[in-house]
């Protein structure tokens, strides 16, 4: 009993504070509200899109902390590749110095742990806690090879946000992985010892160590990875929610205040209203409620004066009419004994009823005046205002409204709303209206499209607000319609930019993971056949067989990133095509020739057939050309088994135009199922794309293809396809003006085609400067030009190719564009203004033909790009050194 009186009595008690609290909140509020009603309307307005403005603002900081944290994230995750490379290559370097004892890789292997170095010396100083030097945590991964840029939202991404689950898992690993880094340091330095001690029992115990330790890394790399990219995932999830929120309260503040300022003008306009229609009607002692000292409250206290002296000269007149009288009764009794003093008061009367009269026209025309500065306030306002009575007749209006209705205010006053809006729009309104007829207050939302020429859709915002009398019935309503489109149209813009940013990630998420797919397949072959070149297990054919896959999968790598860049000019239309005449039989047989080799080793026919007469001759670009080849019949053969893979060629009327050169190539293949026709053509599309489809590829290749062929005024269309039994492809590309060209019979052309003629150089008198930082680039020239006899001197860079050129003899300078201390360019310029005259070629991985062109304009005769084909070089070489390079012929 003693504890419920106990727990009764705080009960009390803290009922007695909240009622305190909610009086000092009611006064508190009653203030702010009363501070409010007597600010000024254009106040008002200003204060309603300040407030909006804010809140948009605190959307604004709220994406730009968004954009911070991800960067953040962004930067760890280059980070963690930077650091996963160093430790892979640093591994690396431990097994070739453990191969050979080459001291060069262990040097590599010290040198690959400075990035984790870096990565290190951060660690250990932020697990001071919150004593740590940020400077030599911005040091530290500056080091390891982050942006400076990235540094302090990485370091406050670590330190501000470390509760966080994702976050600390990621640090967990990090120091996980710092210490298996250390521990790999240790191991490097004692298999550097057993090497040099040549104790080689020791040596594989500490190998077995490092095989333990690169698996341990690797999985704390995953760790760390899957950390981030759930961390990342449930940060954007988190800021989408709260950006949706803030949206919505947005949207809700905006409708809130709007209403509340349209229902607190609606209400003060009508009392304004019915107050001068009392007046009109003579009851002077009708008074309009004055809530505000805003313009609204001044127009009331106007007219409550003007009601107040209309009264004082109704009491007035009244009093002047009972002296009338009495001096009347007075005149009647003295009229025949005082006829002058009759006359002369009958004059003072007259002044004094000419005196009032003359008051109250003052009177009067002070109250229009009022009643026009009531119209002026009222339009004014961004809203539309109309009084309708019980009989839906208007009673009044603002000009926006006119507008709204295409009228004006004299011409719409006392007609029905039916006849002004018109039968479509009264029918929406119909039954808003009887709502508000029965005294209900109703607000809604339509929209109607505006303008004739070129109309568009409007919103608004539409509230109805009944007027009652003293015993509650209905007299009118009074209408008040904001436009709202803006606030439609942000809303509509917001939606639409996030379903983009959703189409925008899956494609790009897809996009990566086929071209990772794609890369990563010819590049691990690459490496894998290199790596055993250098060891001792491939002997003899098994060598060449390796160096014939490394070479296969550098020209596939090449492809994939030609295919890249042909379709990012083509989208940029930046795309060159040029049209030149071309010899048909020797695109093809080239293309046969190409593509024959891979038709057999999968034991499958090729073969090439005209359907009628074909030009010699046509105009077109013959690299294109190839191009398109290439892909479609490379495709119908990378699908097919077994059995053909045949192509028609023939001339076809289209549409009674001009003539097209079509090829047809049908394969009997896998087919393509009917649902994935239609994707074919999309970029980065295949029919399997899970990352175990048994094909290859980036799916470029059939839209690059379509773009390549429209350029050349034709298409590539899929004309039939069944599963299991193959497809049917058409190429068609505008063949040029054949007024003036011969046609003959394909097959018999190629039968009467002259016979290859293979040409080698004889390049022993001819001395040849090669420029080029690239000791790997130096080696592989070198090497091409071995077999022509050339004598070959190298510079490593820009200044001292200079220096060579102008010391010695050379025939021919073959110049990398990008070196230290003096690139190419300016190296071609120093010769030339030197007055060097031998022919200079360019050297460049950059294939552009922008780049073509700013390397003849700088001095350079010609321009080879990278990778650098033998026969392509010879034949530069030979072409500019004709006087020293002999030609030896063979059939």
């Amino acid at each position: 009993m003693i504890s419920m009186k106990l727990n009764g009595n705080k009960i009390l008690k803290y009922l007695s504070h909240a009622v305190t609290v909610a009086k000092m909140s009611a006064k508190k509020y009653s203030g702010i509200s009363e501070w409010w009603q007597n600010l000024s309307v254009t106040k008002k307005l200003y204060g309603i899109v300040g407030v909006m403005a804010l809140l948009i603002a605190s959307e604004l900081l709220t994406l730009m902390f968004a954009m911070s944290t991800l960067s953040a994230v962004r930067a760890f995750i280059a980070g963690e590749g930077l650091w996963t490379k160093a430790q892979k290559d640093a591994i690396h370097g431990l097994y070739q110095y453990a191969i050979g004892g080459d001291e060069k890789h262990y040097d590599n292997f010290k040198e690959n742990l400075v990035i984790n170095e870096g990565d290190h010396i951060a660690l250990i100083e932020m697990s001071k806690g919150k004593e740590f030097d940020r400077q030599v945590v911005r040091k530290g991964f500056v080091m390891g090879g982050n942006h400076p840029k990235d540094v302090d939202g990485m370091i406050n991404l670590l330190t501000k946000y470390y509760w966080i689950s994702y976050v600390n898992d990621a640090i967990t690993a990090w120091i996980s992985g710092d210490r298996l880094l250390e521990e790999l340091k240790k191991s490097g330095e004692d298999l550097h010892q057993s090497i040099q001690k040549k104790r080689p029992r020791a040596k594989a115990q500490i190998l077995n160590n490092i095989a333990r330790i690169n698996s341990d890394l690797t999985i704390v790399e995953t760790n760390f990875s899957k950390a981030l990219g759930a961390g990342s995932r449930w940060l954007e999830n988190l800021l989408l929610t709260f950006l949706l929120l803030l949206v919505a309260t947005i949207e809700g503040t905006g409708i809130y205040l709007t209403y509340r300022f349209s229902r607190n003008l609606s209400t003060t306009l009508k009392n304004l209203v019915d107050t001068a229609a009392e007046i009109g009607r003579g009851n002077f002692s009708s008074l309009a409620p004055v809530n505000s000292k805003d313009e609204l409250g001044q127009v009331a206290m106007a007219l409550n004066r003007m009601a107040a002296d209309l009264q004082a000269n109704a009491i007035i007149r009244e009093q002047s009419e009972g002296v009338l009288r009495a001096s009347e009764e007075k005149f009647r009794l003295l009229v025949e004994s005082v006829k002058a003093e009759r006359k002369d008061a009958e004059q003072r009367l007259y002044r004094l009823n000419e005196s009032l009269e003359k008051r109250f026209e003052s009177r009067t025309s002070e109250l229009q005046d009022r009643e026009y500065q009531m119209r002026i306030v009222t339009n004014a306002l961004p809203v539309l205002i109309a009084q309708i009575d019980t009989n839906e007749k208007i009673i009044f209006a603002n000009e926006k409204f006119a507008e709204w209705v295409e009228s004006s205010t004299r011409n719409i006053v006392g007609q029905s709303l039916q006849q002004t809006v018109g039968s479509e729009r009264y029918c929406l309104l119909d039954g808003y209206i009887k709502r508000a007829l029965n005294g209900e207050t109703v607000s809604f939302e339509r929209s109607e499209n505006v303008g004739e020429s070129t109309p568009f859709e409007t919103f608004l915002n539409i509230t109805f607000v009944p007027e009652k009398d003293m015993t509650g019935k209905v007299t009118s309503f009074i209408l008040v319609a904001n436009d709202v489109t803006k606030y439609k149209e942000i809303e509509s813009e917001l939606k639409n930019a996030k379903e983009q940013a959703d189409v925008a990630s899956s494609t790009k998420s897809a996009f990566l993971a086929n071209m990772s797919h794609e890369i990563r397949t010819p590049l691990g072959a690459i490496l894998s056949f290199s790596e055993l070149l250098l060891g001792q297990e491939l002997k003899g054919e098994e060598r060449v067989r390796g160096a014939e896959v490394i070479r296969r999968n550098g020209f596939l790598l090449s492809n994939i990133i030609n295919d890249i860049l042909d379709l990012s000019k083509v989208e940029a239309g930046k795309l060159d095509i040029e049209r030149v005449a071309v010899h048909f039989d020797e695109v093809v047989s080239e293309i046969k020739s190409l593509l024959n080799l891979k038709a057999t080793e999968k034991g499958i026919r090729l073969t090439v057939t005209a359907d009628g007469a074909i030009p010699d001759v046509i105009v077109t670009d013959p690299l294109r050309l190839r191009q398109i080849l290439l892909n479609i019949v490379g495709n119908a053969i990378k699908f097919t088994q077994q059995g053909s893979v045949d192509i028609k060629i023939s001339l076809v009327s289209e549409n009674s135009g001009a003539p097209k050169l079509r090829f047809l190539i049908k394969d009997t293949g896998e087919g393509i199922k009917p649902g994935h026709a239609k994707k074919l053509f999309e970029p980065f599309s295949q029919e399997d794309v899970s990352t175990t489809r048994k094909y290859g590829g980036t799916g470029l290749g059939l839209v690059l293809s379509r773009k390549l062929a429209n350029s050349l005024g034709g298409d590539v269309e899929l004309l039939a396809s069944s599963p299991d039994e193959g497809s049917t492809f058409s190429i068609t590309i505008d063949p040029g003006d054949l007024k003036k060209v011969i046609f003959q019979n394909f097959e018999t052309r190629r039968l009467n085609a002259a016979p290859d003629i293979g040409i080698t150089v004889d390049f022993s008198r001819v001395k040849i400067l090669l420029v080029d930082d690239s000791l790997d680039n130096q080696l592989i020239v070198t090497h091409l030009l071995r077999s022509t006899g050339a004598k070959i001197d190298t510079a490593n860079n820009g200044r001292e190719g200079v220096d060579k050129a102008k010391q010695n003899n050379y025939d021919i300078i073959l110049m990398d564009l990008q070196m230290p201390v003096l690139d190419g360019y300016g190296a071609v310029q120093e010769l030339k203004q030197f007055g060097y005259m031998k022919p200079i070629i360019a050297l460049t991985a950059h294939a552009m033909k922008e780049e073509r062109v700013r390397c003849l304009e700088s001095g350079f005769v010609d321009h080879l790009s990278k990778p650098i084909d033998r026969h392509l070089l010879t034949k530069v070489i030979d072409q500019y050194t004709k006087t020293r390079g002999e030609l030896i012929t063979t059939l």
